[in-house]
């Protein structure tokens, strides 16, 4: 009998390391942890002294809000799925497009582009 129960023991063991990973027991207890995304981008034609913000809103969560780098690059890390809108703001600054409905499925979203146009500025 006490072999029995102690060959069971390595059972019991990884049972319990699997639910503490995230793993769903038989009864359904505890489900695996989201899955998230990135999405990221790029603002063209703004100066890095004119860093544009950018709004990502939707799919039942709060608005998250990120600064673009100098160099006009983006990142929301962390995104889970769902539809979203994302949103580009500055004082002195024009976008097109004025936003993009982003899909985020099983993979990451890269290469969401916005170009900025400064506001008085004659366009070439």
């Amino acid at each position: 009998m006490a072999i029995r129960t102690l060959s069971l023991l390595p059972t019991r063991l990884l049972l319990a390391a699997a639910l503490a990973l995230g793993a769903t027991s038989p009864g359904g207890e505890k489900s695996a942890p989201p899955v998230k995304y990135d999405i990221t981008g790029h603002i063209a034609d703004i100066s890095a002294d004119f860093r544009a913000k950018l709004t990502l809103s939707g799919n039942h969560k709060p608005t998250r809000t990120v600064t673009a780098q100098a160099d006009g690059s983006y990142a929301f890390r962390g995104v889970a799925p769902g539809s979203y809108t994302l949103r580009p703001s500055h004082a002195k600054f024009t976008f097109s497009p004025s936003f993009h409905t982003v899909a985020v499925t099983n993979h990451d979203v890269p290469d969401v582009a916005f170009t900025a146009h400064m506001i008085g500025k004659k366009k070439q």
